[in-house]
């Protein structure tokens, strides 16, 4: 009786990864739960400088809100502020010339903006923080620019924004 050999499998499929080993306990003796105790802990302990994170960041909006009403006006009619996990962002109403220019070039388009036309709307009307740290943040984080955006067409049309406060 002949002998086949097993067709040979024409997808070339990648050798697996080697599995990443876990990270190596502080003690080498330490026991499954000693080891999923110190985790929590140390989780513990970083989801609590979140916290305060948080709060300075709450802090620093409210400080900033109280400057930029007695500066410029209310809250969501001269001025609004974007918070951030890397710090609240500033922005005024932009000049009406300004927002014309924007809204000519996005109006009845089946595009969404481009990253340097977002930049060229909202960089203008950014007050806090100083210019280079905001560029610095949306160089890291560029989704800020398309938040920033948004809350600046919604002062140019003076809407309530529902999520204030929550």
């Amino acid at each position: 009786m002949p002998t086949t050999e097993p067709p040979e499998d024409p997808i070339d499929f990648p050798e697996p990864a080697p599995a990443r080993a876990p990270k190596p306990s502080p003690d080498p003796g330490e026991t499954l739960e000693a080891k999923r105790s110190r985790l929590l802990e140390e989780k513990k302990k970083r989801d609590a400088a979140e916290v305060d994170a948080a709060k300075a960041r709450e802090v620093e909006a409210l400080e900033l809100e109280a400057r930029f009403c007695s500066e410029l006006g209310p809250l969501g009619l001269a001025f609004d502020i974007l918070p951030t996990r890397v710090g609240p962002v500033v922005l005024k109403l932009p000049a009406e010339v300004h927002f014309k220019e924007i809204r000519a070039a996005f109006i009845d388009r089946t595009t969404l903006p481009t990253q340097e036309a977002l930049a060229g709307f909202v960089t203008p009307n950014v007050i806090h923080p100083e210019r280079n740290k905001f560029l610095a943040m949306v160089g890291k984080y560029p989704g800020i620019f398309v938040s920033a955006g948004t809350l600046v067409a919604a002062l140019c049309n003076a809407e309530e924004i529902e999520t204030r406060g929550k």
